[in-house]
């Protein structure tokens, strides 16, 4: 294993996909494999990883959970919240 990591003898990715949560658990390699035109890609070739990209916080949004503090007003607490600017 080490000696193909030297020589950057690796897996390959074919490509990457973004789907819906209802797709996640239905999507396989037949799929996958008949998505292409050329008929090269087979199905035992490849592995499926389905993960979940998230921003730490799963559905939230960081700076929902995040204060801060204005330069101008160094006592008041400040949230971002998608687009607004709320003072506490």
């Amino acid at each position: 294993m080490l000696k193909r990591i030297d020589n950057r003898d690796l897996y390959k990715s074919v490509g990457e996909a973004l789907i819906t949560k209802n797709l996640k658990d239905k999507i396989n390699c037949e799929d996958i494999a008949s998505w292409t035109t050329e008929g090269r890609l087979k199905s035992k070739d490849l592995l499926v990883n389905v993960f979940k990209i998230d921003w730490g916080n799963g559905d939230k949004y960081p700076l929902d959970c995040m204060s801060f503090f204005d330069p101008e007003s160094p006592d008041e607490l400040c949230n971002l919240h998608l687009n607004k600017f709320e003072t506490t």
